[in-house]
């Protein structure tokens, strides 16, 4: 113990006063324990160890012990966890341990610092229309003292806590299904960002449910989910995005919430139940609630869909194995090709049909530049205009690329070109290519035309304004009167093939 020195003594001699000044040093030097930051939170002074912590106004957590309290010991809650159920059912007057709530239920577990069971007390017993009850408990003296360390644990004295209405809880809790708290359940999106905590949202239902004249003890907020993030990692605790599940005490709470702020309506509308400051800020940030079975319906849709989506990429990827397959054997007879058909594409298509090619065995160290003047060719030899290749899509350090033509007979032609020559990259900045021969490295550069939703998916990705732009010069280029009479494999035959055949000809 420090010794204690009254004011006025410590002020009648110097002698006194150094020993005062010498015990309050060592204080300062002391460790500061639990017990000692349990007191101070208590008198309601936050105890600040190093000196640099600014200073916290406690009432926030105040208001937070208590509601995560209600959510605790909820019908939800108790209905959801057996353990829970047993306790009360076995316990003595419905009362259950405050530290077994602070450290098993999921709603106060979270807490960072974990509050003092004396803290929680004081919060419990300031609320004046509360419905719990809290009592403390008087610890029995060590057993250890009389038996050893051998002996059975000592009864710890501390809190326990109870709803006042706990015997018509349990009866409630019994004739519930997961049904009923379906049915008792909204979604909720918009929540104002001074209410996006699990205790904040509590209070904020509470404002909107419960009439503000009204003095009985309630509890409308049952229950709490907040969507977890897909990143999040498994035990980390989710945070409030804005949206969230909120199952309420009665199937009417959960239809008066889903009128009074209905999906789709005009924020004019809702004025006349602005009458809190709660509800003015429900107003100002869009706040809005669905029924459950509406969310359900929704989500399942989206599940669907995207069940859909994945499934048919899967089968386009499939496809596209098999066709590059085709490829593959096609290199060696390429005079059985065929060129792709063309697409119509008007001012209204969403994007320019027939116009996207995928190219592989390109060289990894090549460049946009010399992939643009490597697929010219074919629309330099032909004679057809050399901007062809609207833009090539490729990243360094892929052997892979996309192509967008200007129109779909661009597509033709360049594909009749290179089914009928055969080249590979030689090199980074190789414009040309060369014929691959057997016992080489070098693959020949193979093209696939995109088509269904593969197409789709991908202008999907491109800016509106580049679709629209694209759309259009399709629509300029691809008219009856420009298509080539012949763009198939011969139209790209080597010259000398072309004079042996004029030869022939003539000697008929």
């Amino acid at each position: 113990m420090f010794p204690f020195i009254p004011r006025k003594v410590a002020q009648a001699g110097k002698s006194t006063a150094a020993t005062a000044s010498s015990s309050q040093s060592r204080r300062n030097t002391l460790p500061t324990t639990s017990t000692t930051r349990d007191s101070a939170a208590e008198g309601g002074q936050p105890v600040d160890v190093k000196g640099k912590r600014k200073a916290v106004d406690t009432d926030p957590a105040v208001e937070d012990y208590y509601s995560l309290l209600c959510l605790a010991l909820s019908d939800h809650a108790i209905w959801a966890d057996s353990h829970l159920r047993s306790r009360l059912i076995n316990g003595s007057d419905g009362y259950i341990p405050l530290r077994y709530l602070l450290s098993h239920s999921p709603v106060l577990t979270g807490l960072d610092p974990s509050p003092s069971e004396t803290v929680v007390a004081k919060v419990v017993r300031a609320q004046e229309c509360a419905f719990l009850d809290i009592r403390v408990l008087v610890s029995a003296p060590s057993r250890a003292a009389w038996y050893g360390k051998d002996s059975a644990e000592d009864v710890l004295g501390g809190y326990e806590v109870r709803r006042r209405d706990w015997p018509e809880a349990l009866r409630r809790i019994h004739q519930l299904t997961e049904d009923d708290w379906a049915a008792r359940s909204v979604y909720v999106e918009n929540i104002p960002f001074q209410y996006r905590t699990t205790a904040a949202i509590a209070r904020f239902i509470h404002s909107l449910t419960v009439s503000p004249s009204s003095s009985e003890p309630s509890m409308p907020t049952q229950h709490i989910w907040l969507p977890p993030h897909v990143q999040d990692k498994p035990g980390d605790q989710p945070k409030c995005k804005g949206f969230a599940l909120i199952s309420v005490s009665t199937l009417a709470q959960a239809e008066n919430l889903a009128h009074d702020w209905p999906w789709d309506v005009r924020r004019t509308d809702l004025y006349n139940v602005a009458d809190t400051a709660e509800a003015q800020e429900a107003v100002k940030f869009g706040f809005r609630v669905m029924p459950r079975a509406r969310w359900d319906a929704l989500r399942e849709e989206y599940l669907a869909y995207r069940q859909t989506l994945l499934d048919a990429l899967a089968y386009s990827e499939h496809e596209t194995g098999e066709a590059q397959e085709t490829n593959t054997v096609e290199e060696h007879a390429p005079s059985h090709a065929t060129a792709p058909s063309l697409l119509t594409t008007d001012l209204s298509s969403p994007y320019p049909q027939g116009c996207l090619v995928f190219v592989r065995n390109v060289h990894p160290e090549t460049n946009k530049t010399t992939l643009r003047a490597l697929f010219s060719q074919p629309f330099t030899e032909s004679g057809a205009a050399d901007a062809g290749v609207d833009y090539v899509d490729f990243s360094k350090g892929m052997d892979t690329c996309y192509l967008r033509l200007a129109s779909a007979r661009h597509t033709q032609l360049l594909t009749a070109f290179f089914a009928a020559n055969s080249k590979a990259q030689n090199g980074g900045l190789d414009t040309t290519g060369v014929a691959p021969s057997p016992g080489t490295t070098l693959k020949a550069v193979t093209l696939e035309v995109v088509e269904g939703i593969r197409e789709e998916l991908y202008w999907n990705k491109v800016p509106e304004k580049v679709r629209r732009q694209a759309v259009e010069k399709a629509t300029a280029t691809s008219t009856a009167s420009d298509q080539p009479e012949n763009v198939g494999e011969e139209a790209f035959e080597p010259a000398e093939k072309k004079r042996k055949r004029k030869r022939r000809k003539r000697d008929e």
